[in-house]
């Protein structure tokens, strides 16, 4: 069940769970956003009014990919009326961790195009890079065991068969996170629609 938001000191500014959610307005839409503390959640408050008083607010599409969906995963409700399972949240959390922020690294928010997408859903079925990724997390897991830096281990040691290719579900699994984020980015202004124009589900 998603926590309460409840109020603080600061107009606009609202406790939930561990995090703060500020609220503010641009192109004259209600914008939510989240932060760590306090403190951060005032400063970003200020920061996003100010930029929408320059009429710079656009620019936050500079944003890193990370940076936005590490805040967008904590603060997002679902679309539907049933609202957002924190079991899904979890899933979420996964998915972006395990594939997404690998693979766009440091790339930021506005550089996601549907053709980076693409080459995304081509990396996610490729079966020798995902069975190498495997395989490398769990030489790493048994070098965290032994005590030992992974680089003196083997990469395949372990006879256990290699990986296939993700299958289509799971793809389309890891990319519901993804999706969705890009989709509340348009909403909110960050990037333009086509940047959220995705390939459909394979």
């Amino acid at each position: 069940m998603m926590a309460a938001m409840e109020k603080t000191r600061t107009p606009g500014i609202f406790k939930r769970g561990s995090r703060y959610v500020f609220i503010y307005r641009a192109g004259g839409k209600q914008k939510w956003e989240s932060a760590r503390t306090l403190d951060e959640a005032r400063r970003a408050k200020a920061e996003r009014v100010a930029d929408v008083g320059r009429c710079e607010f656009e620019e936050r599409s500079r944003v890193p990919l990370r940076e936005y969906a590490e805040a967008w995963v904590e603060r997002y409700l679902g679309r539907g009326r049933g609202g957002f399972r924190e079991g899904t949240r979890d899933e979420y959390r996964r998915q972006l961790q395990q594939y997404v922020y690998p693979y766009f690294g440091t790339g930021k928010l506005g550089e996601v195009t549907p053709s980076g997408v693409a080459e995304f859903v081509g990396w996610l079925c490729d079966e020798g890079k995902q069975g190498k990724r495997a395989a490398e997390t769990r030489r790493q897991a048994k070098a965290d065991k032994l005590g030992v830096p992974a680089a003196t281990l083997p990469l395949t040691d372990d006879g256990k068969p290699p990986v296939l290719a993700l299958s289509d579900a799971t793809v389309r699994n890891i990319m519901a996170p993804l999706r969705a984020c890009l989709a509340t980015a348009v909403r909110e202004g960050l990037v333009s629609g086509t940047s959220a124009d995705l390939l459909p589900n394979p």
